[in-house]
């Protein structure tokens, strides 16, 4: 076990969540956009 590895690992998981979360408020808001125009 390395600790000094454990840092990049937490900061690489909460940046792949919060971009996760922007692709899903993206897309969210084309589905949504999408329906009030049909």
């Amino acid at each position: 076990m390395d600790g000094s590895k454990n840092p990049i690992r937490r900061d690489e998981v909460r940046y792949n969540i919060i971009k996760m979360a922007h692709v899903k408020e993206k897309f969210d808001m084309t589905v949504i956009g999408s329906r009030g125009r049909s």
